[in-house]
């Protein structure tokens, strides 16, 4: 196992982190995550090139915990001295007349309008991979407040290593881009914190529920079915290694990691389980 790193705040030490980094400075720890993290920095050690950066993506279902899992990651890759640019897809969010122009609650929005690609390309992914002397943004776009971020441009180093966390991130747009990919299964997980978000306010009346489940599933169903579309064309665990459980409190990550993928691993169902239920 890697040597343990002293926890600090994810971006005292980094070289660069973008906005929209929002993971957890504090997540929890446990043997097996911390067996996982040190396997991830050795194939890291093994695949990296000297005087090549290395681009790494992790990528998940939405709220499987990536950008905490990308910064514990930073921290043990600070700790043995690697320079390492942080960055995420949600700095890189559309505005929301293009997110929601099919609709707020388009599944089909979800994925094809998120995120402004052209800006990911052109401003950190092209130059970071042209490597010591580009200068890339690691940032374009404020997603809370909605607007725009005129970020300062940083210069790449010929050792450095970008960590990127984020949806979609191995849609064909952007495949060709990484050097290694880690996917956080936790489908489970992200199913139950939606049923709780469902039933923490229930109303009182059967005509009123149906009303409050119609309404949040239509909610629901843009995330759920929008990444399942990802899931089925693109196949992501497929092509990375994968991590099950990632964001998973109570059972840490496994000490194994494996590639499989799990076919019947649907993030809707549960909610469309619970909506059948309440509705009947």
């Amino acid at each position: 196992m890697a040597e343990h790193v002293a926890a600090v705040h994810p971006f005292q030490t980094l070289l660069d982190a973008a906005a929209g980094l929002d993971g957890n400075p504090r997540p929890i720890t446990s043997p097996q995550r911390e067996a996982v993290l040190a396997q991830i920095v050795e194939t890291i050690a093994r695949r990296r090139l000297s005087g090549r950066p290395f681009l790494i993506a992790i990528d998940g279902i939405d709220g499987a915990g990536k950008t905490t899992f990308a910064d514990e990651l930073a921290q043990r890759l600070l700790g043995l001295g690697v320079r390492v640019v942080r960055s995420t897809v949600d700095s890189f969010h559309h505005p929301r007349t293009v997110r929601h122009r099919r609709g707020a609650t388009s599944p089909v929005g979800f994925y094809f309008d998120s995120h402004d690609l052209d800006a990911l390309r052109d401003r950190l992914l092209v130059p970071f991979r042209r490597g010591a002397g580009s200068s890339v943004v690691t940032a374009v776009f404020d997603e809370p407040t909605d607007a725009a971020i005129d970020a300062e441009p940083r210069a790449v180093g010929a050792d450095d290593v970008l960590l990127f966390d984020g949806i979609f991130v191995q849609r064909p747009e952007l495949r060709e881009f990484w050097d290694l990919v880690v996917f956080l299964d936790a489908a489970q997980r992200v199913n139950l914190q939606r049923l709780e978000l469902v039933l923490s306010d229930l109303p009182a009346t059967p005509i009123d529920i149906v009303g409050h489940v119609l309404e949040w599933g239509a909610r629901i169903d843009r995330y759920a079915s929008g990444m399942r579309y990802y899931l089925d064309v693109v196949d992501p665990a497929q092509r990375a290694i994968q991590v099950m459980g990632a964001a998973d409190p109570s059972a840490g990550l496994p000490a194994g990691i494996t590639s499989h993928r799990l076919a019947s691993d649907r993030p809707h169902l549960g909610f469309v389980a619970l909506q059948q239920r309440l509705v009947q």
